[in-house]
């Protein structure tokens, strides 16, 4: 009702979505876009796969389902490490940590466009006519460093994302600024009957309100335009 934009994220939240057969593929995107269409009254139109796990699959399913972007490109060598952390964030469960390695997106980082870019129906590179669904990779200032979104701050220190964020603000002609939930929720927001391994979950939450409304004043000095992703 207040034009916030509600995206699909799928349906179990595998940390190797894209790797997934097609059809489990499909179902996990598909069962979470028909319960937001339902629910709503409005279809999806933007994705996010879990760790940014990516393929031309994936790429694929959502172009003939009609989403007109996807924001699960981690343009960056950091996607290496972050993989590697995720993984080891799941042992002794070998078998699952495992299957989080298993992607099908290594080489994307070197081989993928840094700046938005469209693809066909069947998840290939293509030209504005043909082009179905734009790519809309993590924001970052070059292969070597890190994709930059809120939990940076965490990781690399305040002062490390806001100079970053700053140097984007003048070269990029747009950029989305991404802030997953552990960001702003403390760990009294969670369930407790369940164990977290985030560690950015125990900071104290007014620290990461102030953090949060820093960033926002950043933005807002910019003086850019701010639309929703769909627009």
């Amino acid at each position: 009702e207040q034009g916030h934009e509600i995206g699909n994220h799928s349906w179990t939240h595998h940390f190797n979505l894209a790797s997934l057969s097609y059809e489990n593929l499909y179902e996990e995107i598909t069962k979470s876009h028909d319960l937001i269409s339902e629910t709503i009254g409005k279809e999806p139109k933007g994705f996010i796969a879990p760790t940014w796990c990516s393929s031309k699959q994936m790429l694929s399913i959502l172009s003939t389902k009609n989403y007109l972007y996807d924001t699960s490109s981690f343009n960056s060598l950091f996607l290496y490490p972050l993989a590697i952390k995720i993984a080891l964030n799941h042992i002794p469960n070998w078998k699952k940590t495992f299957g989080i390695l298993n992607r099908r997106d290594w080489l994307d980082p070197i081989l993928k466009p840094s700046k938005p870019y469209l693809v066909d129906s069947f998840g290939n590179l293509s030209n504005s006519e043909k082009g179905r669904l734009i790519v809309l990779p993590m924001p970052r200032t070059s292969l070597f460093s890190p994709a930059i979104w809120h939990t940076i701050g965490f990781i690399f220190g305040w002062d490390f994302l806001e100079k970053k964020l700053n140097k984007l603000l003048k070269s990029n002609s747009s950029l989305y600024y991404l802030i997953h939930p552990a960001d702003f929720l403390s760990s009294e927001d969670e369930d407790q009957r369940y164990e977290h391994y985030l560690e950015r979950m125990d900071t104290p939450l007014d620290k990461k309100l102030g953090n949060l409304e820093n960033v926002f004043e950043i933005l807002s000095s910019s003086n850019r335009k701010f639309v929703t992703m769909e627009t």
